[in-house]
């Protein structure tokens, strides 16, 4: 059974997440578009440019699975970037079955301009914050990351 400062404790942050939420939802991140993939309203493709980026060479498979959507809708998306130039398909050497998706020149420079910008505007974001402040906000996320990762496990 909950205290009443547990009550209240949870209230407060109730509140403090609505808040929080609907100040994020009229902040629009400034990350400039630079390309347009026909029937991507949701951002897959710059999402797709961003773990590329970050990561480097990925199975089509694990694509799908990291973003959440059915390896078919993968498929035409990284399609469709295939065609603007963004990334390209690459066999592994040790089996060629293997298909891994990697960003191509356009990818690249997409990706340098969507992290740069990124970066800057999640700096702007978290400017009331010290720089112990901030650290202990990215540890206290990672720990709320690594329980919804765990929860969505079970």
């Amino acid at each position: 059974m909950a205290t009443d400062d547990t009550f209240e404790y949870m209230n407060e942050l109730i509140a403090l997440y609505m808040r929080a939420t609907s100040l994020l939802a009229g902040f629009r991140l400034p990350i400039s578009d630079p390309f347009t993939i026909e029937g991507d309203n949701n951002g897959r493709a710059t999402a797709i440019v961003l773990i590329l980026g970050r990561e480097g060479a990925i199975r089509m498979s694990d694509v799908a699975k990291r973003l959440h959507f059915s390896p078919s809708s993968a498929t035409i998306i990284i399609d469709k970037m295939v065609r603007k130039g963004l990334v390209k398909r690459v066999s592994q050497e040790n089996d060629r079955r293997i298909i891994n998706i990697i960003l191509d020149k356009e990818g690249q420079a997409a990706f340098k301009r969507l992290n740069s910008e990124l970066v800057n505007s999640l700096d702007k974001i978290l400017s009331p914050l010290s720089a112990d402040e901030r650290s202990r906000f990215i540890e206290l996320f990672r720990k709320i990351a690594r329980g919804l990762k765990k929860e969505r496990l079970q």
